[in-house]
């Protein structure tokens, strides 16, 4: 007669699974010579137990595959992720169109814009700030960007003012007037428009650098005009034209 180990019997079943431990159970404590095996004494357990090993082992390595390939798919999801956090943006920025005349020009920084559909005027109400908008003119302010002649001068402040008003008077005396095409960008945080001046074939943006009346300003954005640029103020430099006019530059008050 074997004896077996009950302690040592019940800390395997704490170890097992509940199907482990039913299995366990369809085998007798102990077992005598005499007596016929669980298989040929009792079909119906022969049965129970082929049906168990039937459906419990082949789960293991199922339940082992679906956990990597889980763990796959979330590692690919963080990469993903990773990706999209860390690329780069290296298109030019969506600019919108707008049409109008230049109605006037005060200061050397902008320009004032006068759109004649109310329509498309009304949209400007709620996103431009009062400084940037002129109602009872139905005019929009549009700050040039790329190029400022405040920025680009700094011989003392009566002549700072003077070639401010300067720029602002031949930017006037040359574009006041004419109908105009406006490639622009909302500055949501400081509601205003930064854009484009397109008369014509020319680019008024570019026309103050060619003329020197500002230096072009470089950007961390991309513009994809920006050989142009280089070259204007290149050729402004070479001509001495505006800021570098040795003439323009006789009064240097500090």
């Amino acid at each position: 007669m074997v004896v077996v180990d009950r302690t040592e019997q019940e800390a395997q079943f704490t170890k097992t699974p509940v199907e482990m431990q039913l299995f366990c159970s369809l085998i007798p404590d102990r077992q005598d010579s005499n007596h016929t095996t669980i298989f040929t004494r009792n079909p119906m357990k022969h049965l129970i137990l082929l049906l168990f090993l039937t459906c419990w082992l082949p789960a293991l390595p199922f339940a082992q595959s679906s956990l990597l390939d889980t763990e796959r798919i979330r590692s690919k999801l963080f990469e993903g992720a990773k990706n999209k956090t860390t690329s780069v943006k290296t298109n030019a920025p969506q600019r919108q169109i707008v049409n109008g005349i230049v109605s006037r020009v005060a200061d050397s920084e902008s320009i004032w814009l006068r759109i004649d559909d109310r329509g498309e005027f009304r949209k400007w109400t709620y996103q431009l700030s009062k400084s940037s908008l002129n109602l009872s003119r139905q005019e929009i302010r549009v700050y040039l960007q790329y190029v400022s002649p405040k920025l680009s001068i700094n011989r003392g402040k009566e002549y700072n003012k003077w070639f401010q008003k300067k720029v602002a008077f031949e930017l006037g005396k040359s574009f006041s007037g004419r109908s105009v095409r406006v490639e622009y960008e909302l500055q949501e945080e400081l509601y205003r428009l930064n854009g484009i001046v397109l008369s014509g074939d020319t680019n008024v943006n570019l026309w103050i650098v060619q003329n020197g009346w500002s230096f072009y300003l470089l950007t961390e954005g991309v513009n994809p005009d920006e050989p142009q640029f280089l070259a204007a103020e290149a050729m402004a430099r070479n001509k001495k034209v505006g800021l570098w006019d040795e003439k323009l530059q006789g009064s240097t008050n500090q």
